[in-house]
């Protein structure tokens, strides 16, 4: 009996990309899906294109709620899954038409790990039609490695930032349901990943992960990533950090501790570089303001036990940390 996989898919005013989305979904190769779609109070027509999918493939379960955020929407999708697996997909976003026949084939071959990761490309919403052929013709050679727990945490936090996103994010990983019996997103965050991940990972004994390019990352004009940096999400990212590195002191293990408080600080410096590369004004000095004075604050309190714990591969970025220190303090 194959193994069946729960496919939460949130939904909040994207009904110019949820066909594309749910027709890559339906057309998987890999049969033995339960999609729950999660219709998380979408002021436009994309709540009733999900109930028009449910009818034609019984497969699909739509929900229907108040919105509540990506983060409630998700908890809604888990709460109701029955599956072997979880994989979460956003809606705006396309999958490979192999995605989970591929995953289900890497958990196979090592030895089903707790977590299969693959990779993603960034795709702009213009070429939201040839998701497939855009991934296909970027395919690398294939790679698969098979890590612990805190092998995985280490290159979560490591001083690699692309393989920090492909860690980081949850839509391009499959899950044992286990991993997510108790865990659930933070309600009223902004980047909620950064509040979840690294508690999957480390329930986690062992991760698969494969560089093969499996998930199409939709670009929209209206992306977080697009738009400008509000207060709430420095806070709610700054918290999410705080969280992360208290929880490595909780459980013992100094140097994932200390690689997440060093990401702490480049955070910093990373939402300063993109609040600079907008429009300057009162607001956006203020929050440059914020940052810098956390950052030595932040600083000053631990980079003595950042430098105490790095390795090798995180000395120049420490560096780095330092000029940018001596540069704000003058």
């Amino acid at each position: 009996m194959e193994n069946k996989i729960s496919i939460i898919v949130p939904v909040y005013n994207t009904e110019n990309q949820i066909r594309y989305c749910l027709d890559s979904i339906l057309n998987q190769t890999y049969k033995n899906l339960e999609i729950i779609v999660v219709d998380d109070g979408t002021k436009d027509n994309a709540g009733n294109i999900a109930e028009e999918y449910s009818k034609k493939d019984d497969r699909i379960i739509v929900i229907h709620q108040e919105n509540q955020g990506l983060s409630a929407a998700r908890n809604t999708g888990l709460n109701a899954a029955t599956g072997d697996y979880i994989s979460f997909v956003d809606s705006d976003d396309v999958l490979k038409k192999d995605f989970y026949e591929y995953m289900i084939d890497v958990l196979k071959k090592e030895g089903y790990p707790e977590i299969v990761q693959a990779s993603f490309l960034r795709i702009d919403e213009d070429n939201i039609e040839n998701v497939e052929n855009i991934l296909e013709e970027n395919e690398p050679e294939e790679e698969i490695k098979t890590m612990s727990n805190i092998e995985a945490l280490e290159k979560l936090y490591g001083a690699n930032q692309l393989e920090y996103v492909k860690f980081v994010v949850v839509w391009n990983k499959i899950y044992k349901k286990e991993i997510y019996s108790s865990l659930r997103f933070p309600k009223g965050r902004n980047h909620e990943d950064e509040y979840t991940t690294y508690k999957a990972i480390y329930a986690a004994k062992r991760i698969a992960y494969s560089n093969r390019l499996v998930y199409g990352y939709i670009q929209t004009k209206k992306s977080i990533m697009r738009v400008g940096i509000s207060q709430k999400r420095i806070d709610d990212t700054l918290e999410a950090y705080r969280q992360v590195y208290s929880y490595f002191k909780e459980n013992n293990l100094p140097e994932i501790e200390s690689k997440a408080k060093r990401r702490y600080l480049e955070y910093c410096i990373e939402l300063v570089e993109k609040i600079n590369q907008g429009e300057v004004l009162a607001e956006q000095e203020k929050q440059i303001e914020f940052l810098n004075n956390e950052f030595i604050r932040f600083y000053d309190e631990n980079i003595s036990f950042i430098k105490e714990n790095a390795k090798a591969e995180e000395l120049e970025i420490i560096g780095n940390l330092e000029k940018y220190y001596e540069e704000i303090r003058r």
